[in-house]
């Protein structure tokens, strides 16, 4: 099953008058509640449309790879070497080719647990610092606002 769509235009604060308030009609709650028009459409459609199709198919141990096929899983298993296996309700079973989590690196020099409140900068480190951010802004010379 391909799942619904969000479809409906979202984009109401640009379609606003450049100076909102010159229109006769536009009241402070009407503006507010423009604002809020996009953002409830989206509420909308998470909660309404597209939870529900997730749910179902969930509900279903469904997996659809969009080409409208769909897999039952029976089962999911992690394995002593880290990859996993899904048995699926048509009886294929499918092994991750690696593991899902990385082989352990070497052992590193014994360190020194950072305690909190403490600041672990240079002076060196913080003018640095200073120094990139200044040469990043921009020049305000010749510029018009």
């Amino acid at each position: 099953m391909a799942l619904n769509r969000l479809t409906e235009d979202v984009n109401v604060i640009s379609k606003l008058d450049n100076y909102p308030p010159d229109d006769p009609g536009m009241t402070p709650d009407k503006l507010k509640s423009l604002f809020d028009k996009g953002s409830n459409t989206i509420k909308d459609y998470i909660n309404n449309t597209l939870l529900p199709q997730l749910e179902e198919q969930l509900g279903k141990g469904c997996v659809s790879p969009g080409n409208g096929t769909c897999n039952g899983i029976a089962s999911v298993s992690l394995n002593e070497d880290y990859t996993l296996t899904i048995n699926f309700t048509n009886g294929d079973t499918y092994t991750t080719p690696v593991p899902i989590r990385g082989e352990k690196g070497e052992k590193g020099d014994d360190g020194h647990t950072p305690i909190k409140g403490i600041d672990y900068w240079t002076t060196a480190d913080q003018a640095s610092i200073v120094a990139d951010v200044l040469a990043a802004l921009p020049d305000g010379d010749g510029v018009m606002y």
